[in-house]
């Protein structure tokens, strides 16, 4: 598969279009808002600055942008706004983890640390922790191929993890996750045939709202997500509205998950209709024998973070999306599946690719339409609480061969 890098754009969408036609303005006190990549000029003059956004009168009209896109140069610029990045001897650093971007004018640079002038003052980097990009960086060898990827868990970014081993099989190259410190979520380091990286992949976990936001602010390669973008999300991220959402992000399918509802192997359960597991969410059944089974109490066992998931269950129709009474909430993963497995009144609810070593209920319709929990269920979607997994680029943006 192929996905579009996006990080040498500047919000994408929200100057992508107005900069298609645009011409510098060559007026007598001009200003320069230059893209952080330094691949996009917006020249004009400067009618205002209230501290997130410049506003500028170009040939095409007055156009609002953002601060965080781009760099400012020129008589009027911003105190500390710092040199624009597309300028000889300009840098951007990129922390490897890919939390922090520092562009600024080289001033020095040895074999272990980067010195550059910033917006924030003069700055010494450890060259280890990040690399640089830009006209003013040193030759360093092959340029590094490096995306950052939003993902709504980890269980999806076990997926990225397995699509990116294949890639990396299928060129001979091989593939280091590096663990950070703070995040559950690896680093992917790929090296070619000589050992050189070629490659790097960060993920960073997110709900739909803030991944969408960070995509139009070219912040991330793709966003993958289990909710589908709406019409409301753009005009949130963008900022304005547009006729068609299809005009400015591409939307693929790449998998399907479903809400699974889960015992242990030694549960008498097997089937739960629809119903039965809105009520227990809802707190109205609370006992095994309500549901045919032994006299025990329900047991209810989720994920902490599970917005996304009680998301998903009022897509499909549940009246109360929210795990109740006695409702156990894990950090991880590994903790609710060993819970499940070790206590037969106990009941999760997560998503199938986050359940392991238990059983999945097979779900049934108030007319008792019956349908099992397997995996050609899910794929062929019949299965009744069914997830598509998307993922979502701009619709401008240079091809990378790691996405």
């Amino acid at each position: 598969m192929s996905f579009n890098s996006l990080t040498a754009k500047i919000g994408g969408a929200l100057l992508g279009l107005a900069l298609a036609a645009l011409s510098a303005s060559q007026s007598a006190a001009q200003t320069t808002l230059t893209s952080l990549d330094g691949k996009v000029n917006l020249t004009g003059e400067l009618i205002s600055y209230d501290g997130s956004n410049y506003r500028i009168k170009t040939d095409v009209g007055d156009l609002i942008v953002r601060k965080e896109f781009v760099m400012c140069a020129g008589e009027n610029c911003p105190e500390g706004q710092g040199p624009a990045v597309g300028d000889a001897g300009s840098v951007l650093l990129l922390a490897n983890d890919g939390s922090a971007r520092i562009p600024g004018k080289l001033i020095s640079v040895n074999d272990t640390e980067f010195v550059i002038e910033s917006a924030h003052g003069v700055l010494t980097v450890r060259r280890e922790f990040v690399t640089c990009e830009g006209n003013g960086c040193p030759d360093s060898g092959p340029k590094l191929d490096r995306i950052m990827v939003a993902v709504p868990d980890t269980s999806v970014a076990r997926l990225v993890t397995t699509i990116v081993g294949d890639y990396v099989s299928s060129k001979d190259f091989n593939l280091t996750e590096q663990l950070m410190a703070d995040s559950d979520l690896p680093v992917l380091l790929i090296g070619d045939e000589e050992g050189l990286e070629v490659g790097r992949l960060s993920m960073a976990q997110m709900d739909n709202r803030t991944a969408m936001r960070v995509l139009f602010s070219g912040q991330v390669a793709f966003a993958l997500t289990r909710e589908r973008l709406t019409p409301k999300q753009v005009v949130a991220a963008l900022g304005f509205s547009v006729q068609d959402i299809s005009d400015v992000v591409t939307e693929e399918i790449i998998g399907l998950d479903a809400v699974d509802f889960v015992v242990s192997e030694g549960s008498s359960i097997d089937v739960m209709d629809l119903d039965a597991a809105n009520a227990i969410l809802a707190g109205q059944i609370t006992n095994w024998s309500q549901l045919g089974g032994a006299n025990a109490p329900v047991e209810l066992h989720s994920l902490s973070q599970s917005a996304g998931l009680l998301e998903q269950l009022r897509v499909h129709g549940f009246s109360s999306a929210a795990l109740v009474g006695d409702a156990e909430l894990h950090d991880s993963v590994e903790t609710m599946n060993e819970i499940v497995r070790a206590r037969d009144n106990a009941l999760g609810v997560a998503f199938r690719s986050q359940v392991q070593d238990v059983k999945s209920l097979s779900l049934s319709s108030a007319y008792n339409v019956f349908v099992d929990s397997s995996e050609f269920a899910i794929q062929t979607e019949e299965y009744p609480l069914g997830v598509r997994l998307y993922r979502y680029t701009l619709k401008t943006g240079a091809e990378s061969e790691l996405g």
